[in-house]
């Protein structure tokens, strides 16, 4: 038990990043061999303002569970940094069209509207992969969203 205290205190002293693994509507890792390139990643930064995580927690999982409906869409994961408001997603789309027509309709559409509310601070890219580089990692996404905004990647 105490040391499960300490690692505990050591990832709230220090900050860590924790994700999920990419997955499809199915529940597994992207099969590439199934699937024609390029790919479109888009990659998310949201800073969540106090007290609005549930509210963004909901916006998230409508907005996956729309995701997973619509053709053209490949697959997912998210990342939460602890302690700390930030949240990433990324997806994964066939084609820039499939992402276009989701981004614009349904939870996604609802979700950007009540943004304002929920979040402080928004960043988006965009980069595009063959399917024998999936699963993409954090650290490339990240990397990209860094490149895109000047920033340090995390």
């Amino acid at each position: 038990m105490r040391l499960a205290s300490l690692a505990i205190a050591f990832v709230l002293a220090t900050g860590c990043g924790i994700a999920a693994p990419l997955t499809t509507p199915e529940g597994d890792v992207p099969n590439a061999s199934e699937l024609e390139g390029p790919l479109i990643v888009a990659v998310t930064q949201a800073r969540i303002r106090p007290g609005r995580s549930s509210e963004f927690n909901d916006h998230v999982a409508a907005v996956i569970a729309s995701a997973e409906a619509t053709e053209g869409f490949v697959g997912h994961s998210v990342r939460l940094e602890l302690p700390g408001d930030d949240r990433w997603t990324l997806t994964i789309w066939e084609s820039e069209e499939a992402l276009h027509a989701f981004a614009y309709s349904g939870a996604h559409r609802t979700a950007m509207q009540q943004a304002g509310d929920v979040v402080e601070l928004a960043r988006s890219a965009r980069f595009e992969v063959q399917p024998d580089e999936l699963p993409v990692s954090w650290d490339r996404a990240l990397a990209v969203l860094a490149e895109e905004y000047d920033l340090e990647s995390r």
